[in-house]
């Protein structure tokens, strides 16, 4: 099975819904197996505000490293029952994403608990900042 918690969504927490495909806008939006990019939003009262997370999950920096993330090898967190794991592709995104902490409405502490909150999972293995093609894997962050 996989481990939905260690990848970026929460058992329990504000339900954040599925965006359409990226590609839509930006061709190149896309993970490192050429899926298309995603984001995660729940519309909040305060439409004018809006909270954005990036996702976090590492890097690889050669073909070696590149082939045990996809395979899930290089990850405690990511348990694969196929050669798609969520660090490297879009194709397992459930349709929902639920999250806590800042993302949590049910919180009146929550400086952010009204405003609109999005979600990007992290799955191009660049820091969001890559633009190139390397050991047939896609790094599209920027």
């Amino acid at each position: 099975a996989r481990h939905i918690d260690g990848w970026s969504c929460d058992t329990e927490g504000t339900r954040l819904a599925k965006s359409e495909p990226l590609t839509s806008v930006d061709h190149l939006a896309i993970t490192n197996d050429a899926s298309p990019a995603y984001y995660y939003k729940s519309v909040g009262i305060e439409t004018d505000k809006v909270v954005v997370m990036l996702g976090s999950g590492g890097q690889c920096w050669n073909a070696a490293s590149c082939l045990k993330r996809n395979n899930g090898s290089a990850s405690p967190y990511e348990v694969c029952e196929s050669t798609d794991c969520l660090l490297m592709s879009s194709k397992h995104y459930p349709d929902e994403c639920k999250k806590r902490g800042i993302f949590d409405r049910s919180l009146s502490k929550n400086p952010f608990q009204n405003w609109t909150m999005v979600y990007v999972p992290y799955s191009s293995s660049d820091a969001f900042m890559g633009n190139a093609s390397f050991a047939g894997f896609e790094f599209r962050g920027r």
